[in-house]
């Protein structure tokens, strides 16, 4: 085999596996989910399309909206991850230990998404942008557009950072 084809074919290899990589944590991600009651939902806002899970049960509660932090950002200190999908859903697990009614999991623009098919996510969006204000405006959107269509007033946001430091309490505490 010449070393062209072998690049090639290398490269190949490469690509799918970082598809695989991704579709393997969405199908985590779904097995998480499994029995929990918790509907998966994409919604389209302006730039982005958002992930989410959801229960709502009743638009008299407060809907609490966990919102998952970086995920993937980086492989390294250097390297930049080809898909910020999370290997481990932090958010997404906190949302499953709560019994309220109204329970939304939301992921960051570009997380468990086909980024083939997704113009605006580059890796800036999960790198250097994270905060830009097309982030901020996608996940307001996307929790304004579940608001609006469930009839909920009152919202409870959570957030959570995947830091070392924080995996290691949950993993002590056998939540991981």
């Amino acid at each position: 085999m010449s070393s062209h084809k072998s690049i090639l074919l290398l490269l190949a290899c490469i690509v799918l596996a970082g598809c695989n990589q991704a579709q393997t944590r969405v199908e985590s991600a779904d097995a998480f989910v499994a029995g929990h009651g918790l509907i998966k939902i994409i919604i389209q806002t302006e730039q982005f399309k958002l992930f989410s899970y959801q229960s709502i049960t009743s638009a008299e509660d407060v809907a609490t909206f966990y919102i998952e932090g970086d995920g993937l950002a980086w492989l390294n200190r250097k390297r930049i991850s080809q898909n910020p999908t999370p290997e481990n859903p932090v958010s997404l697990k906190l949302a499953l230990t709560d019994p309220s009614a109204n329970v939304i999991y939301l992921a960051r623009p570009c997380q468990y998404i086909d980024l083939k098919t997704e113009q605006h996510c580059s890796s800036d969006y999960w790198t250097t942008k994270r905060f830009a204000p097309e982030i901020i405006a996608s996940i307001d959107q996307a929790i304004t557009q579940i608001k609006q269509r469930a009839n909920i007033n009152k919202i409870r946001l959570v957030g959570y950072s995947g830091v070392a430091r924080s995996q290691r309490y949950w993993q002590r505490h056998g939540m991981m």
